[in-house]
């Protein structure tokens, strides 16, 4: 009785279990930056990426000083696999708050499991406020040993005038590939009055073995209001080296033979300032025979770097091949391309000239030898 109970158990136990790892939770449509005594409203996206559901979930952002939470939880009876939820907390600033960064901690829990995730919120006081409205990179996803404009507009929300406005942007650590270019990183701004905005441009260029990757740069701020009391501040931006794989797709060598079993041998080349990954190639119907998968996974391929692959088909003349190709780049944007390949179908006789079917030379010798065993007979004959 107890085996079979145990059995009974063991069989009830998922495949796939759900677990608040599978949590997938990102803050969104939050302010850049909160005053003391307004409100906001805090919105978070949560997707369970599990395989299973996630049942009996709370959600409780904690409530701290400076700030105060009207709705601090939610709960949920089940979170569906492969789908997401909002969550819309709606919050109020001390008015005394002082300016900074603040945390807020959202934590959530299942029965069996706990977890947390903390954001931060920027706290600017209204009379001491400089705040940075946009940040701008052209382009926006710089090439290796290219040059590029970052343009920071800067906004005084302040009720007074600031004055020596310095902006830094800050290049100096050895694992940024950037360095100035015809501009200092240094820029200053006499003065701005109230809700007045500018912009200021640094040229920048990246160094020619920079990784591909999202990097953040330090921002640093110093000001002073009307009565000479400066002010600091500490902000990052972000900037993006990347750029696309260039992938050319050829025809190795052509051993196509007309209605014949053959290979086809296809080289990828990236000549390309970046890595390709996770490169699939499906070769589509065509007027062809496909005798191996049509699907072939090649995975990465560096630049300046190449892989191959063979399909196994029975073509015609005049084939021509067309593919689906999709990868990714470095910094995981995905590329989809469709081609087409025209490889040089050989008919039967062009294979036999330039070696690709092997004759068999007793074709040949064969009647030779016939003609001398009919001479002999014919001689003996003759003598006879």
């Amino acid at each position: 009785m107890k085996k079979i109970l145990l059995l009974l158990i063991l069989l009830l136990i998922p495949l796939t279990s759900a677990s608040l790892d599978n949590l997938n939770i990102n803050m969104i449509n939050a302010p850049t930056s909160v005053t003391p005594g307004t409100s906001f409203t805090l919105q978070f996206k949560i997707e369970n990426t599990g395989l299973a559901d996630l049942n009996d979930v709370t959600f409780t952002l904690e409530e701290d000083d400076p700030f105060k939470i009207d709705n601090e939880e939610f709960h949920f009876n089940t979170i569906p696999a492969q789908s997401s939820i909002l969550l819309n907390f709606n919050i109020e600033v001390d008015s005394d708050a002082n300016s900074g960064f603040e945390k807020l901690e959202l934590t959530y829990e299942t029965p069996t499991e706990e977890s947390s995730k903390i954001f931060t919120i920027n706290i600017q006081a209204i009379e001491t406020t400089l705040i940075v409205t946009s940040v701008i990179s052209e382009p926006e996803k710089i090439e290796p040993g290219s040059e590029a404009q970052v343009k920071i507009r800067v906004k005084n929300k302040a009720s007074i005038s600031l004055k020596d406005i310095t902006i830094k942007l800050d290049l100096t650590s050895e694992n940024l590939p950037f360095a100035p270019l015809t501009s200092v990183t240094e820029q200053t701004i006499s003065s701005l009055n109230k809700n007045q905005e500018t912009e200021l441009i640094f040229n920048i260029i990246s160094l020619a073995n920079a990784e591909t990757k999202i990097y953040k740069i330090p921002l640093q701020i110093n000001y002073f209001d009307e009565q000479s009391n400066k002010y600091t501040k500490s902000d990052v931006i972000s900037l993006i080296i990347n750029a696309e794989p260039i992938l050319d797709y050829t025809i190795e060598e052509s051993k196509l033979i007309e209605n014949q079993k053959s290979t086809l041998t296809i080289k990828v080349v990236n000549r390309g300032l970046t890595d390709a990954k996770f490169l699939n190639i499906k070769l589509q119907q065509g007027a062809y025979q496909i005798l191996s998968s049509n699907t072939a996974y090649i995975g990465n391929i560096d630049s300046d770097d190449y892989e191959t692959i063979d399909f196994t088909l029975i073509p015609k003349q005049n084939t021509q091949l067309p593919l689906t190709i999709t990868y990714k780049d470095a910094n995981n944007n995905d590329y989809t391309k469709n081609i087409f390949l025209t490889p040089r179908v050989h008919t039967l006789t062009e294979a036999k000239q330039i070696g690709l079917i092997k004759t068999s030379r007793i074709l040949f010798i064969t009647p030779v030898i016939l003609l001398i065993l009919i001479y002999i007979v014919y001689r003996r004959l003759r003598r006879k």
